[in-house]
């Protein structure tokens, strides 16, 4: 079975990134931001999860991806945060698959070269 969702970034400073994806037919929704420090090989990550009408649950976690990760392998957060959707759909009892992925990491890494 095929359901709709939708997943957004938004820029929210020189060093921030923000995904949100969203199902509404699973009522699944998850808030990923990814904060940069300048000179450092982390980022962290901030996180709200929601399912159904249940209550956000919060968390946060450093992510080993290399220096400029927000500037050069912006994909590679991208996974990330699918990832997440993905864990936060199998404990909804969903198993959940993701069309578009490398349309969207050529998106967000122009300048990378994503084989199929």
């Amino acid at each position: 079975m095929s359901v709709g969702g939708e997943t957004l970034v938004t820029e929210a400073g020189a060093s921030v990134l923000v995904f949100t994806s969203t199902s509404a037919a699973l009522g699944i929704e998850v808030r990923g931001s990814y904060l940069e420090g300048e000179g450092s090989a982390s980022v962290l990550v901030a996180e709200s999860a929601v399912i159904g009408g249940g209550p956000a649950v919060l968390g946060s976690r450093s992510l080993k991806v290399g220096e400029e990760a927000l500037t050069f392998e912006r994909r590679l957060l991208l996974y990330d945060h699918l990832q997440a959707l993905q864990d936060l759909a199998s404990r909804a009892g969903y198993r959940l698959g993701v069309d578009g992925i490398d349309a969207a990491a050529t998106t967000l890494d122009p300048f990378q070269r994503i084989d199929p």
